[in-house]
């Protein structure tokens, strides 16, 4: 097969597969239409728990390398945890213990706010005479700044 049989085979097939039935179907498997909110199970939301982090305005200053755990004996199992198991609904027993209840994952830490040093300027075309002449000369400017003579000892 090459690239060119590609067109005659994708011309043979998405007529078949784009069908009324087949487009329907992906929005009812997914619960977008009719609307379904449980038909994913919280054990799929599970690999992205880990890197769930807090609204930034919420965010207290927690360093990144440290992690929050409980003590297993203080754990309350008749209480739904936080985390993906506590959106079971109520029921007489008590969930089953389960590993995040015992020792949750550690969670990403808050998202630092990006501070850059780079000066913001406007928009502008930098090879226009005047706004290069400016450029060369702040570059000037920083060179002499950073070249710092030793002083001599005596």
């Amino acid at each position: 097969m090459t690239i060119y049989d590609i067109p005659e085979i994708v011309n043979s097939c998405l007529p078949l597969a784009a069908s009324p039935a087949n487009i329907k179907a992906g929005f009812a498997v997914t619960g977008i239409f009719p609307y379904n909110a449980h038909v994913f199970k919280d054990e799929e939301y599970m690999p992205g728990y880990v890197t769930d982090r807090p609204n930034p305005e919420n965010v207290q200053d927690v360093p990144a390398n440290v992690t929050i755990e409980e003590d297993p004996a203080e754990i309350n199992f008749s209480e739904p945890q936080p985390g993906p198991s506590s959106r079971r609904s109520p029921s007489n027993t008590p969930p089953p213990p389960t590993p995040e209840n015992i020792r949750p994952l550690p969670k990403a830490a808050p998202e630092k706010l990006k501070s850059t040093s780079r000066k913001r300027r406007v928009t502008a075309i930098l090879t226009d005479t005047p706004i290069k002449d400016t450029l060369e000369e702040e570059q000037k400017n920083k060179r002499k700044k950073t070249i710092v003579e030793p002083k001599k000892k005596e």
